[in-house]
């Protein structure tokens, strides 16, 4: 989607698309996006951590882009929102059940398991 949410971090501020597929706002948008950004910035983190030639990432930005142009790319997000979905419709909108449920296809679904090695 196109819409940009600004986070404002330190001095500055990053912005990151929405990351939800779905076209109405509901309970499964906010799954998806939520999830999404979690998976995101553990990823975002985990990089950050990585040395570029002896030199630490210093644009948060650009990292964040390429990381979530990576997360729509690869397969992930296709993956996490089918999941997310089939939670859905086996759970309904039932925020005890969810819960668990999405905290595990955010596990399961962690770029920096997949990407980092």
């Amino acid at each position: 989607m196109d819409d940009v949410q600004p986070i404002t971090h330190g001095s500055g501020s990053i912005s990151i698309p929405t990351l939800s597929t779905s076209r109405e706002p509901s309970l499964k948008a906010l799954a998806e996006h939520g999830i999404g950004c979690v998976i995101v910035f553990e990823y975002l983190f985990f990089q950050s951590q990585v040395k570029d030639e002896g030199t630490a990432r210093k644009d948060l930005q650009q990292d964040l882009t390429v990381i979530v142009r990576k997360y729509q790319e690869s397969g992930v997000q296709d993956i996490v929102n089918t999941c997310i979905t089939e939670a859905f419709q086996q759970h309904g909108e039932s925020v005890d059940d969810l819960c668990p449920v999405l905290v595990g296809i955010a596990q399961a679904n962690q770029m920096s398991k997949k990407f980092l090695k």
